[in-house]
């Protein structure tokens, strides 16, 4: 899953929210440097990855990028997570996509305290370039790829990744509509354990 996922999954808790967004960039056990619920939201994102990893639609998602991709066919199955649930977004919330970018942006400032140097930097680009509503179109998602592509040491055209999706976008989507529905159970089933 990529940042609108992590977002969403978090249930509104702010602090855990602020731990989603960060983990990435929290190594080890630097986690227990921050407080409890930053803490549990740091740990319900690795928990995030190594479900959405694990799970057999995610390989099979994988299996069909690697040949063009390599390792990169992770990231891009996260990528094209996030932009089916930003594409089907009025099934998962009342707030429009614009409207919860909006509040995650404001939440995520408001601790900014707790921000490591390069998520804040990463945030504040999220927000000028509108990057989370911006995963809603193809183009959208695909101008997201490039400016990542950009930032990687080797050429990775990760931006290509959009053809193959348009190229099998229903079956891609089912897979989708399958996964979705079991991350939600994990993350329900963390978040009751730590409550």
């Amino acid at each position: 899953m990529n940042y609108l996922a992590h977002l969403y999954l978090s249930a509104f808790n702010k602090e855990i929210m602020v731990g989603n967004f960060i983990a990435d960039r929290v190594k080890g056990k630097q986690y227990l440097n921050f407080p409890q619920e930053v803490q549990q939201g740091i740990l319900l994102h690795r928990s995030i990855d190594s479900f959405t990893d694990e799970h057999p639609v995610s390989k099979i998602i994988r299996k069909e990028l690697f040949p063009a991709h390599r390792h990169y066919s992770s990231v891009l199955v996260d990528m094209f997570y996030d932009h089916f649930l930003a594409k089907n977004w009025e099934q998962y919330s009342t707030k429009t996509l614009p409207e919860y970018a909006d509040y995650c942006y404001k939440t995520l400032i408001h601790f900014q305290e707790h921000l490591p140097h390069s998520s804040l930097r990463y945030l504040t680009a999220m927000n000028q370039y509108q990057w989370l509503a911006s995963y809603q179109t193809i183009e959208g998602l695909e101008s997201v790829l490039k400016l990542m592509s950009q930032r990687t040491k080797f050429p990775t055209q990760l931006d290509k990744s959009v053809l193959i999706l348009k190229d099998q976008y229903p079956y891609f989507e089912s897979l989708f509509f399958e996964f979705f529905p079991s991350i939600q159970s994990h993350v329900n089933q963390k978040l009751k354990i730590n409550a």
